[in-house]
């Protein structure tokens, strides 16, 4: 048995239980990279969905709204406050659903990988089971208010993705790894592209791509460049994408779980800020083009500090994209140089460590 698998056996008969929130897909990709990395079975581990024990429709709604129609400026001033107070005024009700899943999943271990109700989770945990370690592998770049990601309660372990992550006080045990968690495969080198291929770049605004995505393109068509745009699951705009005419070359895909292969063929990646599009962009050494205007979330702002720190690309505004992507094109050499020092490094014996705490 593999040392993992003896680790994952060791504290109990139950499942170790990720908890995920669909809303965007960083946590579900978290989660799934976690299970890959430690080779735990379906018989060891189990990814939950903890929303609707939450709130009925949570990530419908904001897969809608907030990332397919582009309102991310009205989450953090008004859909924040509105999530939190709810899930004050019904923390009773919350509470005992997620006694009653405890109660019947028995979990080994529970591993949040979501934020904002890690408070809750710990408190119903150990309600039913006070000697279940409770632990937080946020998918995040940082944490942009302390009780985003960090729960007041003493916390078994934190396993933190980056350096922008300041220390949690109540946390029995803290780890850190070098950049937010990504499935094995982002961390095999990049295959050699053909030399006869034209300079290529990956187009991803995440699992529910928003339709401006459209009008970005026609500001981005180059002669001679070739786009690889993933739609994800907005079949709308791969039909309107499919229907349109070019100067660049145009592949369309929707929904894959093929990224990393896709970015194995390109030279440079363009964007929205996502933590974990673009750690897989940053592993596959591609220089970044990413959105950087009113639309980006809060908690996508270190994203963008640390690639203007680093200079690993450049931030965008719809308005004036095309005029930004030519300086961009005109520095992809420098930005490709300042790949150079990044070190990409696997994150197992972090995450063993993490699962043994």
């Amino acid at each position: 048995m593999k040392e993992a698998d003896s680790l994952a056996s060791a504290k109990g008969s139950g499942k170790i239980l990720f908890c995920i929130t669909h809303s965007g897909g960083g946590h579900l990709a978290t989660a799934q990279a976690a299970i890959q990395h430690l080779r735990l079975s379906p018989e060891d581990a189990e990814i939950v969905d903890i929303q609707p024990f939450v709130k009925a429709g949570g990530d419908e709604d904001y897969n809608r709204l907030v990332m397919q129609k582009g309102l991310s400026p009205l989450w953090w001033p008004l859909g924040v406050p509105y999530y939190r107070a709810y899930l004050y005024l019904n923390r009773g009700r919350i509470l005992e659903r997620l006694a009653e899943l405890w109660r019947e999943r028995q979990p080994r271990q529970v591993i949040s990988v979501m934020p904002f109700v890690n408070t809750l989770l710990f408190d119903s945990l150990k309600q039913v089971s006070p000697e279940t370690p409770f632990k937080i592998l946020p998918s995040d770049y940082a944490n942009p208010y302390h009780d985003y990601w960090y729960s007041p309660r003493s916390v078994d372990a934190y396993c933190l993705p980056t350096e922008y992550f300041e220390t949690p006080h109540k946390s029995r045990q803290l780890l850190r790894m070098p950049g937010t968690l990504l499935r094995p495969d982002f961390y095999e080198k990049p295959s050699r592209r053909c030399a006869e291929d034209p300079l290529t770049g990956l187009v991803l605004f995440g699992g529910h791509a928003p339709g401006r995505v459209l009008e970005l393109l026609h500001k981005l068509d180059r002669d001679g460049l070739r786009f690889l745009v993933l739609c994800g699951n907005n079949e709308t705009l791969r039909n309107e994408l499919e229907r349109r005419s070019f100067r660049a070359e145009m592949e369309i895909f929707g929904f894959t779980d093929q990224i990393a292969s896709l970015m194995n063929r390109a030279d440079f990646f363009v964007g929205k800020p996502g933590p974990g599009s673009v750690q897989e962009a940053l592993n596959k050494k591609l220089p970044v083009f990413v959105q950087n205007d009113y639309r980006v979330m809060r908690h996508e702002v270190p994203v963008i500090k640390h690639i203007e720190k680093y200079h690993l690309g450049r931030g965008f505004q719809h308005r004036w994209a095309s005029h930004q992507f030519d300086h961009f094109l005109q520095n992809l050499e420098d930005y490709q140089q300042a790949m150079s020092w990044l070190h990409v490094e696997n994150p197992e014996e972090v995450l063993r460590n993490f699962l043994a705490a």
